[in-house]
């Protein structure tokens, strides 16, 4: 405990002073795995990318509505105009990322890393959520306004593109950059 204790900051530190295609962990989770590629890898890999996706999960499911709120906020910080998800640098998925990186260096069986991972993605969602919470409300008191999320028109749909948040999504039109969902700009 106290060598994974020591040792996450560092890598945080590092998964977030890493640009991200460099940062990016050679084993894929579950959500990023195509089917072709589940043929390409063995049973330890396959178990390991749905350990990721299975805390990834978590911890998302745990930290979404704070998530949400910050990466409005980020995101203005950032200079964009509307919500980009993926470029908040501290979304679950670089926690997650350095907590892989520490538990795979300790010297225990495969099984108990996995495991590990999984439980430990309950624990960071839940401080996910608290940290969240915490600097959104830190950037509204220092006067950090939200950036609207993109509203993009469907096939079929009406015509009109570029809403901002404020347009409430109607008939044909899908928010894209929300929770879940994929950014598409």
């Amino acid at each position: 405990e106290r060598g994974l204790g020591e040792q996450y900051p560092i890598a945080l530190l590092a998964a977030f002073t890493t640009p991200f295609a460099v940062a990016k962990v050679a084993t894929l989770t579950m959500a990023e795995v195509q089917f072709d590629q589940l043929e390409l890898m063995d049973d330890a890999q396959v178990q390991e990318s749905v350990s990721m996706a299975r805390a990834q999960q978590m911890a998302l499911l745990a930290a979404e509505a704070s998530l949400a709120d910050l990466n409005t906020l980020i995101c203005t910080t950032l200079g964009l105009p509307t919500v980009r998800p993926e470029r908040n640098p501290l979304r679950p998925e670089v926690y997650l990322r350095a907590l892989k990186d520490v538990v795979e260096r300790a010297a225990i069986p495969a099984g108990i890393r996995l495991d590990w991972i999984t439980t430990m993605g309950v624990g960071l969602g839940a401080e996910l959520k608290e940290l969240y919470t915490r600097l959104a409300g830190r950037m509204r008191a220092q006067g950090v306004v939200a950036a609207g999320y993109a509203v993009v028109p469907t096939p079929g749909g009406g015509t009109v593109s570029g809403q901002r948040s404020g347009a409430a999504p109607a008939g044909g039109f899908t928010s894209y950059g929300a929770p879940g969902s994929a950014e598409r700009e």
